[in-house]
């Protein structure tokens, strides 16, 4: 044979076995992709059924535990397990303290949940980055709103985070979070089938360095982002964010970023656009009960802490009241303050949240009433005292004083802390106990939280409850405590910009809101707060008015 005889037979046995390896790899490539796609479907059909047994399972029991309760009250059969909380939550509320959320605001809720997944990205920082160029890079009608998370504390984070979400929901923007701090770590989704997380290799530094509103105002050229500085000490120029001409200028920028520390959505309300879309959400003065619900929402591994804290000691109790203690304008915010539990003590027992202690032991009437109740089939601890406070010294004290001395009803009080970590960081595991005491003080039947506090704020909101407003330190309230006008937050510090003049541009019908829903906070004289109609309180002085 000679050597191009040899040399073809060669090639055409490499070009048989080369063919059957590109067949076979071929076979393989296509079982694959089928095993994939089972896979998938599998995954998603197993996944589908378990949300709707899961979903089915929590209805059964909310009827069951809350007879006679609206449906409205009860959320949708969407809870995905991802989100546990959504759905969950109802089930350690009495039926007393379940709100229906306002139908108005669940058809924003639902169209806003439409429009995250509609204008979602698959790489917002693409997207941020050429924000100069062509218009097909994005759906034309998306605009976005960026929150940055500062360094304040949590409470004064979600705060601030409602806000931002209640201007994106009245100006139709996307609403996406910094990834880089606590909340977007907090947080559940809220919205399916999107995220509303940025990357933290996001351009952060860029956004907010975007022109200030006042720049953006005073300039000819068209801005693609502005960067909205709205702190507790916004200075004059930003003031004017309040303003109606500034919320139309806004419409025809892009992309805005927030960085603030304050709730502000009464100061909102004075825009006459924004009041005209938000205030029929507001029902009877409740806004952020409503969305803290919906927005506020702990992640699995969140919700697992506060659901075993909930099985392991507030269950066993007959009726939980809820103390938040917190005593501002401190350097050592978790110094001890002697006296602090004698204020508690004092407000808890004049309206009749907690027994009188006795200087005499009955333990054969104390054997006697606790037996009866346990016959009856009641819980083994009448009145639990669930104390969140940065100082572990005051829950000890307070135990101390129920250990030490029966009470004159023979009840039984247990004192109950989560933490008592004796200092304040920025970290997150101080933040996500933080977010479990908040929660948990949410499903008491009574709160007692300090004045000034935002932490107190957003577990009173959770819970749709009045506060007793402890004055631990007021010097101007002698008073123990008072009740609290509302369950909505307080805007410590609300501003009036030069818009806001006596031929003031409102309705007649937007003034007479304003007089009825704004009243001055109880325990920030300077502050406003949302509150229902029949509340009484200090009105809000605006000469407009």
């Amino acid at each position: 044979m000679g050597i191009t005889q040899l040399y073809f037979k060669m090639k055409k046995g490499t070009s048989k076995q080369h063919h059957r390896l590109i067949l076979a790899t071929a076979i393989f490539a296509v079982f694959i992709v089928i095993s994939a796609v089972f896979m998938f479907v599998t995954e998603e059909l197993v996944l589908s059924v378990w949300t709707t047994i899961h979903n089915l399972e929590v209805h059964d029991a909310l009827r069951k535990q809350n007879n006679g309760v609206p449906s409205s009250v009860i959320p949708p059969l969407n809870s995905h397990p991802t989100c546990l909380s959504r759905s969950q939550q109802y089930l350690y509320r009495k039926s007393s303290h379940l709100s229906a959320v306002p139908e108005s605001l669940r058809q924003a809720w639902s169209s806003y949940a439409d429009m995250q997944k509609s204008c979602f990205h698959g790489n917002w920082t693409e997207l941020f980055l050429n924000k100069h160029g062509p218009a097909s890079s994005r759906p034309d009608s998306c605009r976005y709103l960026v929150f940055i998370e500062g360094r304040e504390g949590l409470g004064n984070l979600l705060l601030s985070l409602t806000t931002a979400f209640t201007f994106a929901m009245a100006t139709n923007r996307t609403l996406l979070i910094d990834s880089r701090g606590n909340v977007a770590k907090l947080l559940c989704e809220p919205f399916p089938e999107t995220s509303w997380v940025l990357p933290t290799e996001f351009p952060y530094n860029l956004i907010t360095d975007c022109p200030r509103l006042f720049s953006f105002q005073h300039n000819t050229t068209n801005a693609s982002c502005v960067s909205l500085n709205l702190q507790h000490n916004i200075t004059s120029p930003d003031k004017e964010f309040f303003c109606e001409d500034s919320f139309a200028d806004l419409k025809h920028v892009t992309w805005v970023a927030w960085t603030s520390n304050q709730y502000f959505v009464t100061n909102l309300l004075l825009i006459p656009s924004f009041w005209q879309r938000m205030h029929p959400m507001m029902v009877e003065g409740r806004f952020f009960t409503y969305v803290s619900s919906l927005l506020l929402l702990p992640e699995n591994k969140t919700w697992s802490l506060i659901v075993r804290q909930l099985w392991s000691y507030l269950s066993a109790a007959e009726l939980r009241v809820g103390i938040q203690v917190r005593l501002h304008g401190r350097k050592d915010l978790a110094q001890f303050e002697p006296g602090v539990d004698t204020k508690i003590m004092d407000c808890l027992l004049r309206y009749g949240l907690l027994p009188s202690l006795s200087e005499y032991e009955n333990s054969t009437e104390m054997h006697r009433v606790q037996s009866r109740k346990m016959s009856d089939g009641k819980k083994p601890v009448d009145i639990l005292l669930l104390l969140t406070s940065l100082q572990g010294k005051y829950s000890q004290v307070m135990r101390d004083r129920f250990m030490e001395m029966p009470t004159e009803s023979f009840q039984t009080v247990q004192v109950h802390s989560v933490s008592q970590l004796g200092r304040q960081d920025k970290g997150f595991q101080q933040a996500q106990l933080a977010f479990v005491e908040m929660w948990l003080l949410s499903f008491c039947d009574f709160l007692a939280t300090s004045e000034y506090s935002t932490f107190g704020y957003i577990a009173q909101g959770l819970a749709d409850l009045h506060p007793y407003i402890l004055t631990l330190k007021s010097s101007h309230n002698p008073s123990s405590c008072m009740v609290g006008q509302s369950s909505e937050p307080c805007t410590h510090y609300p501003k009036v910009p030069t818009c806001l003049r006596k031929d003031s541009a409102l309705s007649p019908a937007h003034k007479d809101w304003i007089r009825v829903y704004l009243r001055m906070c109880q325990d920030q004289p300077s502050g406003w707060q949302l509150v229902q109609p029949d509340a009484g309180g200090d009105a809000v002085p605006m000469e407009f008015l």
